[in-house]
């Protein structure tokens, strides 16, 4: 769930409202899965540079048949 929930919320250019939408989940439910990932993962989902990196990790991984 917390996988998906960063793919989508990647794919969808970090907007929380698109991404929330996408998966037919409140709001309020999207930001505290976002939140819960950034604790465990230890990483600022503000950054850019984080999710450039999160955002090629994910293409490497569709590329490689991981996906």
């Amino acid at each position: 769930q917390l996988y998906d929930t960063l793919h989508v919320y990647l794919d969808s250019g970090c907007s929380i409202k698109d991404a929330a939408a996408i998966l037919y989940i409140h709001r309020n439910t999207f930001v505290y899965r976002l939140n819960k990932i950034a604790e465990i993962c230890e990483i600022d989902l503000k950054d850019t540079n984080t999710c450039l990196l999160l955002r090629l990790s994910y293409l490497i991984d569709k590329f490689k048949g991981l996906d």
